[in-house]
């Protein structure tokens, strides 16, 4: 067998990988994907806190309504909704904060 021919190919070959992954990373997955800054949605993070490694605990906006949501390595769960009369998003200049805040209850798996 002659190894010499056998690394030609085997470097063609790895660059003709490279070259079709480079081509789909760089237009193929363009079209996938949604674009993240051209759409105008209805979600939107208005606050997040860290309460641990891999966990947060976040304000969400969906439309006009706000939820506290928890999110894990597991998944994201609903934690409430909140009230939004006297909830401040941080966007009118007004501190808010958690006294502000009146969380509806709900029951958490144990």
């Amino acid at each position: 067998m002659d190894y010499g021919w056998m690394l030609v190919r085997m470097v063609l070959v790895l660059g003709a990988v490279c070259a079709l992954a480079w081509v789909l990373l760089r237009w193929g997955l363009k079209r996938l994907a949604p674009m993240q800054g051209d759409q105008q949605g209805n979600l939107e993070v208005v606050d997040r806190l860290g309460v641990g490694s891999g966990r947060a605990i976040l304000v969400v906006r969906a439309g006009e309504e706000y939820l506290l949501v928890g999110s894990s390595e597991a998944g994201l769960e609903r934690l409430g909704r909140l009230e939004a009369d006297g909830f401040s998003d941080g966007t009118d200049g007004e501190p808010g904060g958690a006294e502000e805040v009146q969380a509806e209850e709900t029951s958490l798996p144990k």
